[in-house]
């Protein structure tokens, strides 16, 4: 039975530097094997993002008409509120002009983030940085389907598609 002995901080790294330099260097396709196994510039560290499926919890639309003698939700804000994990969005749709326009807020943890509309018809996404209490403005956007998402933190939240069109006279 042999003993050993501590060698101590100092005579470990002692230890450690004589291994290093007696060691020979990988070899260069190994050294760029183990380097290509780290997540490399920002566009593909996004690309990594956890994606979370927003589930619509509330639809004004989908609420009974109004009483009569009472007033008339006709041009209104249609009010939507979706749920996405630790996250909410507030959202409503107007009309304006031809148009329509997307006001809302993101709501939970988060310290600034992206929102992306983007047509199903093709064209350039719309997009806006979130303030600093998640509130965003989309103005302008088309008659159609748009996909909604999110960017904050590492989640990626993405709403069912929206329908934006008119109704009624």
């Amino acid at each position: 039975m042999s003993s050993t002995t501590d060698p101590g901080d100092d005579g470990f790294e002692a230890l450690v530097r004589r291994a290093v330099r007696a060691l020979p260097d990988a070899p260069l396709a190994w050294q760029q094997a183990a380097v290509g196994l780290w997540p490399g510039p920002l566009e593909r560290a996004a690309a990594q993002l956890r994606r979370v499926l927003a589930v619509l919890s509330f639809d004004s639309a989908a609420l009974s008409a109004p009483a009569l003698g009472l007033r008339s939700a006709g041009g209104a804000a249609r009010h939507l509120l979706f749920s996405a994990g630790a996250h909410d969005v507030d959202l409503r749709i107007s009309v304006a002009g031809a148009g329509f326009d997307l006001a809302g807020q993101l709501l939970g943890p988060s310290a600034g983030g992206r929102v992306e509309a983007l047509a199903e018809a093709g064209g350039a996404p719309l997009g806006a940085e979130l303030d600093e209490l998640g509130e965003f403005r989309l103005r302008g956007l088309a008659p159609g389907r748009y996909r909604l998402s999110f960017e904050v933190a590492d989640e990626a939240i993405e709403l069912p598609p929206l329908d934006l069109h008119r109704t009624g006279p």
